[in-house]
């Protein structure tokens, strides 16, 4: 079973927003509105909270120390960009009325449970209090999930059409990605140059390569003729171009199923190759790559629709801003994740807004 500090670990994890702000500010500026979109409001709180859980995962990469410095140059702006598109979907749920029932929070919310392994209420319960959150808090934060989630499905993936005709194109378009690429099944006899060497070494490479083409199995040519300073057979398996070394890679080029090469001086002694088997290549099939490409395309259709309704909504909402110094220009920060490296570093499905129940007055 896991360890308390283990469950607490994994919730913080999971919940990263609750990471607190690492500047003690007062509790004013901690609650200035710095956005409002709409009815939605986002304090100085959960914005910083929310830069700080991008910073400690930048911090926690595998990136260089240039990467790390360049992304967290750009974490409030990248921040900001984050909560202005999350406030802008939640906007639009309060917009269509759309309110999860108890059942889908309760779904929701045990789905999330099992994932983080915690097998019982307390645990779960215990797991909380350890983050800083109670049950209405984690419950709050899911229906925001849920509302976010909605509206995604309602007005952009449903807008989203995948046909035979879309994705045959696709297909015809990106064939070579799907190119079955040549393979060659090899086995090998390796004299070391430091057991047998010069002209010796080359008169026993030879007489093994004319076993060989007569029908000899390498084990028995090995036996018969290598006197201890051969070795074999040596399975390279299945191998493709670019695999071997290339001088080993361009004694085999051409060899047909049964072929054995002339022997090739490589990786410090000589090698006699038989080419066992080999496969041309071949495309993979529509059929077979068909649903890959749904996926593939239903993705890129779903990016360029996402930018372009969140452009949308951003157009006709009403925004009052109180940017902080280190996010001016967030807006300009770029929707699509493929493009912007630090979306990696975005807490999931924890929206760092806080729906204000009316409307409030212009942040100054």
């Amino acid at each position: 079973m896991k360890s308390v500090d283990s469950v607490q670990r994994t919730v913080c994890a999971v919940l990263a927003i609750l990471i607190f702000p690492s500047v003690a500010l007062r509790a004013e500026e901690l609650n200035a509105i710095i956005l409002r979109v709409n009815d939605e409001i986002t304090t100085y709180y959960d914005y910083s909270a929310r830069k700080q859980a991008r910073l400690g995962a930048i911090a926690d990469s595998e990136l260089s120390p240039e990467e790390r410095r360049e992304f967290s140059a750009e974490a409030g702006r990248a921040t900001m960009r984050e909560i202005l598109d999350e406030m802008l979907l939640l906007s639009r749920a309060r917009q269509l009325v759309i309110e999860p029932s108890r059942a889908e929070l309760d779904e929701a919310m045990d789905s999330t449970r099992n994932r983080m392994g915690l097998t019982t209420e307390e645990e779960f319960l215990k797991a909380l209090r350890g983050a800083g959150m109670s049950l209405e808090d984690f419950r709050e934060r899911t229906s925001r999930s849920i509302r976010v989630n909605a509206v995604i499905q309602r007005e952009v993936r449903a807008k989203i059409q995948i046909n035979d005709e879309v994705l045959q194109r696709a297909y015809r378009e990106r064939q070579e990605e799907f190119r079955i690429p040549a393979k060659t099944k090899v086995q090998e006899i390796v004299i070391p140059a430091d057991k047998l060497a010069g002209e010796k070494a080359r008169e026993v490479a030879e007489a093994m390569r004319a076993a060989l083409a007569g029908g000899e199995a390498m084990a028995d040519v090995v036996a018969r003729l290598g006197g201890g300073d051969a070795t074999g057979p040596v399975d390279l398996g299945w191998v493709e171009a670019g695999e071997l070394a290339p001088a080993l890679e361009a004694a085999v080029a051409g060899l047909v199923a049964g072929a054995v090469s002339s022997p090739v001086e490589a990786r410090g002694g000589l090698h006699i190759l038989q080419v066992l088997e080999r496969t041309e290549s071949t495309m993979r099939p529509f059929s077979e790559v068909k649903d890959e490409l749904a996926q593939r395309e239903e993705g890129k259709q779903f990016e360029g629709t996402m930018r372009t309704y969140l452009a949308d909504l951003e157009e006709r909402a009403y925004l009052v801003e109180s940017t902080p110094p280190e996010a001016a220009g967030y807006r300009k920060v770029t929707r699509e994740t493929g493009n912007d490296p630090l979306a990696a570093f975005a807490p999931k499905r924890a929206p760092a807004t806080t729906p204000a129940p009316a409307p409030v007055a212009p942040a100054p």
